[in-house]
């Protein structure tokens, strides 16, 4: 529509009012698998459904029926990861714990990442019970190669913080035969590879291999990096390892 000449004020006024409640803008978008959109809020994940409230209600749709949501990263997301990046678990358990609760089974990135690291965080606190169920229930929502990759880990981590540094190596010999295979990772992949070499470089220690320790350290550090906080760690575990002892990769 061509508008000549000038409008007054009012009827200006009125015309953006109209097209703005004419024409909602929704911040999110559920693109299904057989290319069907629907747009909503974003503000959970239930029994198996992403739970969209659109104008008054709420509608649920099939998670297994979703190609991908498109919306913005929650703040304690953002939040959370990197105060678990600062070594400041209780406060990364604090943003974390509740938005798992809200939106745990969500295909995104953020929320399988956030899912899988609330069961990390149990274990650096040292709640092991915590952090068991935590794995299992990331088995249960994220199946998936990558995601099984990374509960597989989680429960070696859980071997490890117990002492059982065998069962833990056995877990990861072949998560490490992957990972030095792979020509190319996803962050998720990479995360979850990472912690792989960490818990064989704590093992390696046990078993006082200490220049494989150090090398499984390593390749935390400049290959398989995407965990900060873990990369860190093993950062700080191979400087003590040269420092005490003088010693160098295989």
């Amino acid at each position: 529509m061509i508008f000549k000449g000038c409008l007054p004020a009012y009827q200006i006024l009125f015309l953006t009012v109209f097209a703005i409640t004419a024409s909602p803008v929704f911040a999110d978008q559920v693109i299904m698998r057989d290319g069907r959109v629907q747009e909503g809020t974003v503000v959970g994940a239930r029994g198996g459904n992403v739970i969209v409230s659109v104008g008054a209600g709420e509608m649920g749709i099939p998670a297994a029926q979703v190609d991908r949501i498109e919306m913005a990263v929650p703040e304690a997301y953002t939040q959370g990861m990197a105060a678990y990046e600062k070594e400041d678990l209780g406060a990364a358990l604090g943003a974390l714990r509740p938005l798992v609760e809200t939106y745990k089974g969500l295909p995104t990135n953020w929320a399988q990442r956030a899912t899988g690291t609330l069961g990390d965080l149990y274990i650096r606190l040292n709640d092991l019970e915590n952090a068991e169920k935590a794995y299992a229930e990331f088995q249960k929502l994220y199946p998936g190669e990558g995601a099984g990759i990374s509960a597989e880990v989680g429960l070696a981590r859980l071997d490890a913080a117990r002492g059982n540094f065998a069962q833990a190596v056995e877990r990861l010999n072949p998560v490490a035969e992957q990972a030095l295979a792979a020509s190319n990772v996803t962050s998720l992949e990479g995360a979850a590879y990472g912690q792989a070499f960490f818990v064989l470089g704590q093992a390696a220690e046990e078993a006082k291999q200490l220049p494989e320790a150090l090398e499984h350290y390593l390749r935390t550090v400049t290959v398989f990096y995407h965990d900060t906080a873990t990369a860190n760690l093993a950062l700080a575990r191979a400087n003590e390892l040269r420092a005490a002892s003088d010693v160098t990769v295989p």
